[in-house]
């Protein structure tokens, strides 16, 4: 998707996490404020659209994860394991290896300290 508005509606994960000083500190990325990623409830999906001017296009650097409002969980907080599975799937290798060294390093126990303090 791409749009023109600011990604306001959405729970910041992949890149847009890195906006927090923690969170870009864990993945060690610098923050960057073109594209926007995140998640939105179902419920939530059409004001968001609307907001940021979104229209589909699979080129474009806005990417919009939906969650069922039955999901049995409330988009309410960053995970942090959730932004290192989105920065995993990145196409951007600086991307994708921090995503993936956080997710190794929770396997392992390595962060597990930092996991449990940011959420």
């Amino acid at each position: 998707m791409r749009g023109w508005g600011k990604d306001a509606g959405l729970l910041h994960s992949g890149v847009s996490a890195s906006r927090d000083h923690a969170m870009s500190k864990l993945f060690d990325l610098t923050a960057v404020e073109c594209g926007a990623d995140g998640y939105v409830c179902a419920s939530n999906f059409a004001d968001v659209v609307k907001k940021l001017g979104l229209i589909d296009d699979v080129d474009g650097d806005v990417t919009v994860r939906v969650v069922p409002d039955d999901a049995g969980y409330a988009v309410s907080h960053v995970l942090t394991a959730a932004v290192a599975v989105d920065l995993a799937e990145s196409l951007d290798t600086r991307e994708s290896a921090s995503g993936t060294r956080v997710l190794e390093a929770a396997t392992f126990g390595g962060v597990r300290h930092d996991l449990e303090r940011l959420g």
